[in-house]
């Protein structure tokens, strides 16, 4: 092979042709390449020089009515390839049906009350939300895929059967009165109920009473011969049913010391001052809530997500919807490594720290945007995308 020397400033015409569909075989069908962006790299006697072909009539709208605290105008951001999001739901250590909320409660966490997760990809087939109202999230080496968009927020969002907002019951002492609401949309069967608080003190419950507001009053429902303790999990009869909407009173009677009755006086249990995990269930469905003290609302314990993808692969992921985050108050609150892509939607975000680079249709920022634009993403781009990206200068409005 020869060498091709291009002079300076002159344009060298590039024909690639007959692309197949095999590799190797004496006959492989042809292969229409017209809707595909190139990334090629010419390499030069002592440098690579990567460059992009681009299909016709593609763009990025790009824009951004904050301050840039970091970059400048110029600053590059990437056009729009076409990801493989089969190849990416085979990859995907964990595929959930439907919407998720990623909030250091759920399961997914490494345990329980948890802000970690860690090495993992996750397929959502509907919308994924990132919550840090509870908890500061970190995602270590991970890939969120959503098919239906993904949003980054801060704010307490009611569980589908919701703790009434100061309903607690003042000065019930060993008796626990409360009200939940069925925000489902639908009615719900109450079948079991498991009660948990923080195990001191010690203590072990006789009764559980439903009643519905302005409905069915099931009285007790569930009664000991042997009390309950903390986290068992008890079978109700009657069934009670909470219509969708409703409000439940729930009455959870008689604390007491022990379990049973043996070795004379079983001292009551003033349990005022403990909070509550309640996990309702519709046969195998659990509804969870927390219960507060009396007088006592839901306050933040979290603020910031900081976010580093699963090398070699993006950090956000989704192909039609759009990717949200409009709830931080500093650049410092959402902090993300890699690429956040959006096919087909728009990418919002109040404020960001970014180490990486966005592809989108459409990119807003209300606020602040501190940006480290990684162009190694252009000659090599991430596994699954069909072909490299292309870059688009911003700048930045007025």
């Amino acid at each position: 092979m020869g060498v091709v020397i291009i002079p300076s400033g002159a344009t060298a015409s590039i024909n690639i042709n007959n692309f197949g569909r095999r590799q190797t075989g004496s006959w492989s069908p042809s292969r229409d390449m017209d809707d595909t962006v190139f990334g090629l790299v010419l390499n030069g006697t002592s440098a690579q020089y990567p460059i992009t072909v681009e299909v016709a009539d593609t763009q990025v709208d790009l824009r951004i009515t904050g301050a840039i605290t970091e970059g400048s105008k110029g600053d590059m951001i990437v056009d729009l390839p076409v990801v493989d999001m089969d190849a990416y739901r085979n990859l995907a250590t964990h595929v959930i049906d439907g919407d998720f909320v990623f909030d250091g409660n759920d399961q997914l966490a490494e345990s329980q009350d948890s802000s970690q997760y860690s090495n993992e990809i996750f397929y959502i087939k509907g919308k994924a939300t990132i919550n840090t109202y509870y908890h500061d999230l970190n995602f270590s080496r991970c890939v969120v895929i959503a098919e239906e968009g993904i949003d980054i927020i801060n704010r307490y969002t009611p569980s589908d059967i919701d703790y009434v907002s100061l309903s607690r019951e003042n000065g019930t002492r060993e008796d626990v009165v409360f009200q939940v609401q069925n925000n489902t949309g639908a009615d719900i069967t109450l079948t079991n109920i498991t009660t948990a608080w923080d195990g001191s003190p010690s203590a072990f419950y006789e009764h559980i009473r439903v009643r519905i507001i302005s409905g069915t009053n099931y009285g007790w429902v569930w009664s000991y011969p042997l009390r309950a303790a903390d986290g068992q999990q008890v079978s109700l009869s009657p069934d009670s049913v909470i219509p969708a909407g409703a409000i439940a009173e729930i009455e959870i009677e008689n604390f007491k010391r022990r379990q049973t009755d043996s070795g004379g006086h079983n001292q009551d249990i003033d349990m005022d001052n403990e909070r509550f995990d309640m996990t309702f269930w519709d046969g195998a469905t659990p509804y969870e809530t927390m219960v507060l003290r009396y007088g006592e609302e839901f306050e933040s314990n979290g603020e910031t997500l900081r976010f580093t993808r699963l090398n070699p692969y993006p950090a956000l992921i989704t192909k039609d919807g759009d990717i949200n985050g409009e709830d931080s108050d500093e650049v410092s609150d959402c902090d993300i490594n890699g690429i956040i892509y959006s096919l087909n939607g728009k990418v919002t975000f109040e404020n960001l720290r970014l180490d990486g680079v966005i592809v989108a249709n459409e990119i807003e920022f209300s606020e602040d945007l501190d940006l480290r634009y990684r162009p190694i993403y252009v000659p090599y781009p991430p596994p699954d995308f069909i072909a490299g990206m292309a870059l688009e200068s911003w700048q930045e409005n007025q």
